[in-house]
């Protein structure tokens, strides 16, 4: 698995972190052009107008009046059958009576079929109902005159409004139903010049449940110091490792809790109060130097302090990344050693939780997976720096940065 991915990232066949994000980016846009689209007033007549034109009783219609003529219609006989009566003797009689001074409208001497059944006609052909009948049915262009035709003209006008169209490009691209399936319920990108206190907590969970304070563990060389380890610039957010003298506490096995000196100091951040969730995905956007010195973590963990889901883990010129059960008496370790990362670049570190099927991803590749056998409960975000050997001053201060971190879940959960 490690051979691999170092080969296929070598080939440039796992996309750049930064294009993976710019796509996100693009996503994001176009969901939320179309929840800015979606309440107004011209895409609802457009959606409307389109759904009826494009009706099959819409159509056929349409292709009816298309379709109609005005020889072989009834229309077309009654006319001819009235012209041909007018050639009739007994018709032709009764029009020149009609024509002379003796004519009596109470008493026109309209006998015989012909001139009753031309009396009737004559009614008919003269109406304005068919002379606009005749007219519309000897018009090739009919359809253009039909109420129809100016529902289709206007959805032909909407779909050139620039609403319209932004709406219409959108809905072409397939990734949208992406966000038919899944929901945001955490996108952190740090665009506030604080940190969100409601979010996050500068503490180790445990250690200030427990104790009522951060402590740091034997090995480490660090003492962990709240926010002033913590800062946020151009949109990044940095756990910073330095040198600076500082008492802190540390657990020691056989001594319990103590107060020690440290000459380093580091951050740790939480979302055990803030943000909780049980299945879906999480992942972030970071930097960090791999050095065997340094810890740069990022590692979920749920109802208890273990076992631990570790997202990544930085070691030598690597990440470690897997489940750690609980330590105690030799508990075992499960990280996969990934080598090959360009460390001086951001990487996107994901972690797809299935029930109990783990998947872990860098740059959207699929580097291990796993399951876990017991339910942690709901889970929450642990970030972490520190220091495991001394360092001179010119290799601090580190900066473990993280540009975003987002947490998705699958609609249906």
């Amino acid at each position: 698995m490690s051979l691999s991915f170092r080969l296929r990232y070598a080939l440039g066949l796992i996309p750049n972190a930064h294009k993976l994000d710019s796509a996100w980016s693009d996503l994001l846009k176009m969901r939320d052009d179309l929840h800015q689209i979606e309440p107004s007033k011209e895409l609802a007549r457009y959606l409307a107008l389109k759904e009826q034109v494009k009706s099959i009783e819409f159509q056929s219609n349409k292709r009816k009046v298309q379709s109609l003529k005005f020889k072989g219609s009834a229309l077309h006989a009654a006319a001819q059958e009235y012209t041909k009566l007018g050639t009739k003797k007994a018709v032709l009689a009764y029009l020149k009576y009609k024509q002379s001074p003796d004519y009596d409208p109470s008493n026109p001497i309209a006998s015989g079929v012909d001139v009753t059944r031309y009396v009737e006609l004559e009614k008919v052909v003269q109406a304005p109902e068919f002379i606009q009948e005749v007219e519309f049915l000897k018009n090739k262009n009919r359809y253009s005159t039909t109420p129809e035709s100016l529902l289709e003209t206007e959805l032909v006008q909407l779909e050139q409004h620039d609403l319209i169209k932004r709406y219409i490009a959108i809905q072409k691209h397939p990734q949208l139903s992406f966000f038919d399936e899944w929901e945001i319920i955490l996108n952190e990108n740090f665009s506030e010049a604080k940190l969100a206190a409601s979010l996050w907590e500068p503490e180790n969970y445990w250690g200030s449940r427990i104790a009522g304070f951060s402590f740091s563990q034997s090995s480490e060389l660090q003492a962990f110091n709240g926010l002033e380890n913590i800062q946020i610039k151009d949109n990044v957010l940095s756990i910073v490792t330095k040198v600076e003298k500082s008492k802190g506490k540390i657990w020691d096995s056989s001594l319990g809790l103590i107060t020690k000196e440290f000459g380093y100091t580091s951050g740790i951040l939480n979302t055990g109060h803030g943000f909780k969730f049980k299945e879906g995905v999480v992942e972030a956007k970071v930097r960090f130097r791999a050095d065997a010195a340094l810890t740069s973590a990022f590692s979920l963990t749920g109802n208890k302090p273990f076992p631990q889901i570790d997202i990544f883990r930085s070691g030598s010129n690597r990440v470690g990344l897997g489940v750690i059960d609980h330590p105690k008496n030799g508990g075992v370790k499960k990280l996969v050693q990934i080598k090959g990362l360009n460390f001086s670049e951001f990487h996107i570190f994901s972690l797809e939780i299935l029930g109990d099927l783990l998947v872990w991803k860098i740059n959207n590749h699929e580097v291990h997976r796993d399951s876990i056998s017991h339910n942690s409960g709901d889970l929450f975000l642990n970030f972490i720096g520190s220091l495991h050997k001394p360092l001179s001053h010119s290799d601090l201060p580190h900066h473990f940065e993280i540009e975003w971190v987002r947490c998705l879940r699958r609609r249906n959960d």
